[in-house]
């Protein structure tokens, strides 16, 4: 993905000196106060410590740099919960990536270590008109991507009823937000 990003912005002729490498941001290789802006796009949620990253983050941004760091609420997602849910018995009542880092532990592991945070909640929906794309995706992580022949045939009946429910829709509410941080 570093490599992809890093040929598209030297491909558009204005970044020619873009380059890009792969580090884990638990232990930045990098100065303090070496950046101007910092960007953690959801990705703070599968860190093993979210605090430490949190840290090294603030630590190598300059003094009057921003961090901009997005990720998501409790209830995002939450109709694909439900469905899921409904499906399979040990599927989990909301994604555990809110209570590592979602909107609101977040908010209070940066203000650890930033002096001004400012969350930009950014509400949406999804609006699914193919059933076969809510199936999909409900198959591609833990408990569906292991669903047998039977609960398969039951995913497909429930979100063909929610379509059904929803005139040919079925509408997934989406909760995220971005924090803009700064030092001080």
């Amino acid at each position: 993905m570093v490599d992809e990003a890093v040929a598209r912005a030297r491909g558009t002729g204005h970044y020619g000196s873009v380059t890009g490498e792969t580090v884990d941001v638990q232990e930045l290789p990098f100065a303090d106060g070496s950046f101007d802006v910092v960007v953690a796009n959801h990705m703070l949620y599968h860190v093993p410590d979210p605090r430490k990253g949190v840290a090294e983050l603030a630590r190598v941004l300059r003094p009057d740099g921003v961090a901009a760091i997005a990720t998501n609420g409790r209830d995002h997602l939450r109709q694909l919960w439900d469905v899921s849910m409904t499906v399979f018995p040990t599927a989990q009542a909301v994604d555990e990536t809110d209570e590592v880092f979602g909107l609101d532990i977040g908010e209070v592991i940066l203000r650890e270590h930033f002096a001004s945070v400012e969350l930009r909640r950014r509400p949406d929906v999804l609006r699914c008109t193919d059933p076969a794309d809510v199936v999909a995706f409900i198959t591609s992580y833990p408990p569906g991507d292991a669903a047998t022949p039977a609960e398969l045939e039951r995913l497909h009946a429930e979100v063909a009823r929610r379509c059904d429910e929803g005139g040919g829709v079925f509408e997934v509410a989406k909760e995220v937000g971005l924090f803009l941080c700064r030092p001080g």
